[in-house]
C-alpha cells in the first residue's frame, strides 16, 4: 500500500491506495548490455557495403565512435595513417581529407560553438591560438633583431586576422635560416 497525495478545496490530503510493483519483462532483463549498438554486430561485408557509400571523413568519424568499429573499418579498408610532420609535401591523395576531418573536430566552447580564438594551421595541422597577445608574448621571448622583430610581428598579425593559414610558430621554423638569434 502507498499514499496518494491530492488536493481538495485547496488543501493537500493523503489517501491510502493499492499499488502494484513495477515488473520488468523477462525478455528485457536478458538483453546484453553490448547489444545497445546493433550496428557493431553487423558482419564485415555489410559494414563495408554501407561505408562504401560515405566519404572518408564520415567513415573516420563513424570509426571514432567506438574502438571495435574503428578497428574493423581500418582493417577492412584502405586507410593510411600519416604523421602530421610528414604530410606537408607528400603526394598521398588522403592528405586533403586530414584537413577536412580536423575542421569537423574543431575545439568547441562550453556551449558547443566553435572557438573563434583558435585556428587550424596548414603546416603543423594543429589548432593554434589566434590572439595577438599570445603571439606577441611568444615573439618577445625570442631574441630578435629589429627587422626580424617587424617580420615576426607581421606574421603574427596576418595569422590573427585570418590573412595567413600558417601559424607564426611554423613561420619561425621556416624562417629560422634567415632570422639570427
Amino acid at each position: 500500500m502507498a499514499f496518494t497525495i491530492y488536493y481538495k478545496h485547496g488543501q493537500m490530503r493523503a489517501r491510502l491506495c493499492p499499488t502494484t510493483p513495477f515488473v520488468v519483462p523477462q525478455q528485457l532483463s536478458q538483453v546484453k548490455r553490448d547489444q545497445s549498438a546493433l550496428f557493431k554486430t553487423l558482419p564485415n561485408e555489410i559494414l563495408l557495403e554501407i561505408t562504401s557509400y560515405i566519404e572518408v571523413e564520415d567513415r573516420l568519424c563513424l570509426g571514432l565512435t567506438c574502438k571495435s568499429l574503428f578497428y574493423r573499418l581500418c582493417q577492412s579498408t584502405d586507410f593510411h595513417i600519416i604523421s602530421a610532420s610528414g604530410h606537408a609535401y607528400s603526394d598521398i591523395p588522403y592528405c586533403s581529407h586530414i584537413k577536412d576531418l580536423l575542421k569537423r573536430m574543431r575545439p568547441l566552447t562550453p556551449k558547443g560553438q566553435p572557438k573563434r580564438t583558435m585556428a587550424l594551421c596548414c603546416d603543423c595541422l594543429r589548432y593554434r591560438p589566434n590572439r595577438v597577445t599570445y603571439w606577441k608574448e611568444m615573439i618577445s621571448k625570442k631574441n630578435l633583431r629589429s627587422l626580424d622583430l617587424c617580420a615576426a610581428n607581421d606574421a603574427a598579425e596576418s595569422w590573427c586576422t585570418g590573412e595567413s593559414i600558417q601559424c607564426p610558430g611554423c613561420w619561425f621554423k621556416g624562417e629560422s635560416d634567415y632570422i639570427m638569434d
